[in-house]
């Protein structure tokens, strides 16, 4: 068996090392640049048990036209032929033998087995999928405008915000992601309209704010 993706599982194993869900790296295939994201399957459904990561090739020049799919350490898999070719620009040729290997081939030469320093145009790809992978997100959604509690489960136990909402606000909001990192009760929200965004302090003063009503009920 041929393990034309083996870099995925070292990438994969870096991710958690560094309580990342998704991270991204750069991809050039006929002559078009791709932001690839690596999404961990990590409290979302896997499509098959032998899926290792999610993998979403985002064009560049235009990161909402992209394609979905996941991967292990031998190939890609899930992927409609006509789509993947229509999407990659790979002709139809009679007698072409695996497309998918063959793409795998070339792509496989591109995964790096540890996480870089991720550029500028690598986090908003970041950012996007964590978006996307999130249900209750929208990857259009980056301007904070607050920080609140999640409330409790039905058993009484606090709920958790989602490791997808704990990397998108260290990406976006490091200063107050640091702040607020340790209690895990708390999630950040977002919304798409920049005039709504919120500074730092105004957030730290509004949820101290709420949480010094909440002690005078209790």
């Amino acid at each position: 068996m041929s393990y034309l993706l083996q870099n995925l599982k070292p990438l994969r194993n870096a991710m958690r090392e560094r309580g990342w869900v998704v991270t991204c790296f750069d991809f050039t295939y006929k002559k078009q640049g791709y932001y690839v994201t690596v999404t961990d399957y990590i409290n979302i459904p896997k499509p098959d048990i032998y899926a290792l990561v999610e993998l979403c090739f985002m064009r560049k020049n235009d990161v909402s036209d992209s394609l979905s799919t996941w991967a292990n350490v031998t190939r890609i898999h899930g992927a409609d032929k006509k789509v993947f070719r229509d999407f990659f620009g790979i002709e139809d040729k009679p007698n072409e033998g695996n497309l998918i290997e063959q793409f795998c081939e070339q792509f496989g030469k591109w995964i790096p087995v540890d996480i870089k320093d991720l550029s500028e145009g690598q986090k908003r790809a970041v950012v996007r999928q964590l978006g996307i992978s999130d249900t209750s997100d929208d990857p259009d959604k980056i301007y904070c405008i607050d920080v609140r509690r999640t409330g409790t489960r039905a058993d009484g136990s606090l709920k958790e915000r989602s490791s997808f909402n704990s990397q998108k606000s260290e990406f976006l909001r490091p200063e107050l992601y640091a702040k607020f990192k340790d209690d895990l009760n708390l999630s950040f929200y977002y919304s798409i309209d920049p005039s709504a965004e919120k500074t730092d302090g105004q957030i730290i003063a509004s949820v101290a704010a709420r949480e010094s009503t909440q002690l005078r009920r209790e």
